[in-house]
């Protein structure tokens, strides 16, 4: 087998961990800003934006933390292909 064939599937759990990175870090800003946008609207007295803000922090939380735990099962698949791979060399 190729060496370009082996790291194929440690190329593409690499390219998976990088997304699920990504997802992360952009559901934290969406969380971050919704946090900011909510705080705002309790200083206006604005009780329907902020309802509205907190259920977007919520998801946006949960959406982070599928993330990072998507993160976490990918690094275990990605350290298995690289020592799979060791071993097959």
């Amino acid at each position: 087998m190729a060496a370009s064939q082996k790291a194929a599937p440690a190329v593409e759990a690499e390219e998976a961990l990088e997304e699920a990175q990504i997802e992360e870090a952009a559901a934290e800003q969406v969380a971050e800003q919704a946090m900011d946008d909510a705080i705002v609207a309790e200083a206006e007295g604005d009780t329907e934006t902020v309802e509205a803000e907190e259920a977007i922090v919520d998801e946006a939380v949960e959406a982070a933390s599928e993330a990072a735990d998507e993160e976490v099962s990918l690094e275990a698949i990605l350290e298995d292909l690289k020592r799979r791979e060791g071993r097959s060399e």
